[in-house]
């Protein structure tokens, strides 16, 4: 078996989870996973080009690989490989660029579509590049410096590729993590080789886990710390380390605070912690008519289209339920955009004139405000409407925070944890998209033409299912 990043990486945060990983079946990647996989590959492509003399390992086998860059690793006259391969015992990496720094030195590009901070350099990237400076220099190769690539926030669509990504030499960040990386690689090759998974221990990493429930440590465990909302890591691994594992088994001496002490009564009691008190004066500030309202947005590392930045959240879609009363809806209205151009202008245009000038604008977190903001900034000569309809958002989640706390929500406030609870009738279940991230991938690729006609039409109705759900 073969040892790649994903795998060492996994292991760190979970020796148990990255096994089952490495030895399951290939599963489908969902919708995001190929949108964001497809972005990187034109990313790298746009870096390449910027080296025009670089020679591409074009072979996704790694053996093969591996033995291509052996061969240009020899030719004198090669100074830059594109995707070269390494291993180092059961590891193995491949770079993005690496470029000739002498007769025996060459220097490792890594190429990222995040953005560029000069002072800022992400732990994961750090870790990244540490593991393939790790297995580089373990097969025998010297690295005079290593330098991450990412996507300029100044770069706008119709700019010149070479200015499309900043760079900065992170060779002196790197001793510590390399560091972690050569002293974790006998216990990885051993966890990840092993003919069974091993022991499950729980740990930080299990709050996002598949597996948790499924069939490893936390199929007992019935609510779990990690659903106290905002639990501080170090208090959690004490817990831990004290073989303290559910909210049931917490310590009464354990300090928590308001919100974390209403999920835990909750869920102790078993039962809703209902404060009536909390509720009607949350409740009391709605104003009739009310206007039901969701967005949604999209954002890609290269923009669709013009003077925008890469990763700006540009809103694409909303759904609007009217109602004169508590359940009384009198009408809908839906925007969905033209995928061919920016959408902002018209979004903004068409929202002002559907949502009246009374009434409360009901929402679910404060996504709608932030976007409504921006709108604002962006349009000047419409910022006094849409400040004003910024002036009658009323945040529904809020009660869920505040007021109305369940034990089957998880410690969790989202829509799709409080809906599940309080509406079992009414689900997400069966929609063809069925999340944010489904729907922004799904609009990502009718921006990037990737459709047909047909398929085209079933996206857009799928989108204004999904979007309509939301506010109904």
């Amino acid at each position: 078996m073969q040892i790649t990043k994903a795998s060492f990486l996994n292991t760190l945060l979970c020796p148990t989870f990255a096994w089952r990983e490495s030895h399951a079946p290939k599963k489908q990647l969902p919708k995001k996973d190929e949108v964001r996989i497809r972005e990187g590959r034109e990313i790298g492509e746009i870096a390449r080009a910027l080296f025009p003399h670089g020679i591409l390992v074009d072979t996704l086998n790694i053996e093969l690989a591996t033995e291509i860059t052996k061969t240009l690793l020899k030719d004198k006259q090669t100074d830059i490989i594109f995707e070269p391969a390494f291993k180092f015992g059961s590891f193995v990496t491949r770079a993005d660029i690496l470029i000739r720094t002498s007769p025996t030195s060459w220097k490792l590009i890594e190429v990222k579509s995040s953005i560029h901070k000069e002072d800022e350099i992400d732990k994961e990237h750090l870790l990244d590049a540490a593991f393939t400076a790790f297995v580089i220099r373990g097969s025998g190769l010297t690295i005079s410096d290593i330098e991450l690539m990412r996507i300029s926030k100044l770069w706008r669509k119709g700019m010149p590729d070479n200015q499309l990504f900043g760079s900065l030499s992170i060779l002196n960040l790197m001793e510590e993590a390399v560091a972690l990386i050569e002293k974790s690689a006998s216990l990885v090759s051993t966890s990840l080789l092993k003919d069974k998974v091993p022991s499950a221990r729980i740990c930080v990493a299990c709050k996002d886990c598949e597996y948790f429930k499924v069939d490893c440590v936390g199929k007992d465990i019935k609510h779990p710390l990690f659903e106290i909302p905002r639990i501080d890591k170090k208090k959690l691994l004490t817990l831990y380390d004290e073989d303290i594992y559910s909210i049931f088994d917490l310590p009464e001496e354990f300090t928590l605070t308001k919100p974390q002490e209403r999920v835990v009564t909750a869920i102790k009691v078993n039962k809703p912690v209902i404060n009536k008190r909390k509720l009607e004066e949350i409740l009391s500030k709605v104003v009739w008519p009310s206007y039901y309202l969701d967005f949604e947005t999209v954002k890609s590392a290269l923009p669709f289209w013009k003077n925008i930045a890469p990763h700006e959240q540009i809103e694409t879609q909303y759904s609007l339920h009217i109602c004169d009363a508590p359940g009384k809806v009198t009408s809908h209205h839906e925007f969905l955009a033209n995928h061919n151009e920016d959408p902002r202008r018209e979004f903004a245009e068409n929202l002002i004139q559907v949502v009246g000038e009374e009434g409360s604008i009901v929402v679910y977190s404060s996504f709608e405000k932030t976007s409504l903001t921006r709108l604002s900034q962006l349009f000047p000569e419409h910022s006094e409407k849409l400040e004003r309809l910024i002036a009658r958002l009323f945040d529904l989640e809020e009660v869920f925070k505040e007021a109305y706390i369940h034990p089957d929500f998880n410690g969790k406030t989202s829509i799709k944890k409080v809906l599940p609870a309080l509406v079992p009738e009414m689900s997400y279940e069966g929609l063809e998209i069925a999340g944010g991230d489904a729907a922004i991938a799904a609009f990502t690729e009718m921006a990037l033409g990737l459709l047909s006609v047909e398929e085209m039409g079933k996206i857009r109705q799928a989108l204004l299912t999904y979007c309509h759900q939301d506010t109904l």
